[in-house]
């Protein structure tokens, strides 16, 4: 019987977290910003603004290990 994806999912994500909090490899922190304080709409409203927010997650997820 082939594995539920949700359980996949999950079973792949915990084996990625174990081995990212247990190696010494430093990964990207995903910026936050409490939407009280202003979120990132300051970001969102520039005319390149989607633009630039995507070019940081590109960044970002290419530092990533992914098996």
């Amino acid at each position: 019987m082939p594995e539920d994806p949700g359980e996949k999912a999950r079973r792949e994500h915990s084996a990625w977290l174990t081995r990212a909090l247990a190696g010494t490899r430093r990964y990207p922190e995903i910026p936050v910003r409490p939407v009280q304080d202003g979120g990132f709409d300051e970001l969102r409203n520039r005319p390149n603004g989607l633009k630039l927010a995507a070019r940081w997650w590109r960044m970002a997820l290419r530092r990533v290990d992914i098996p």
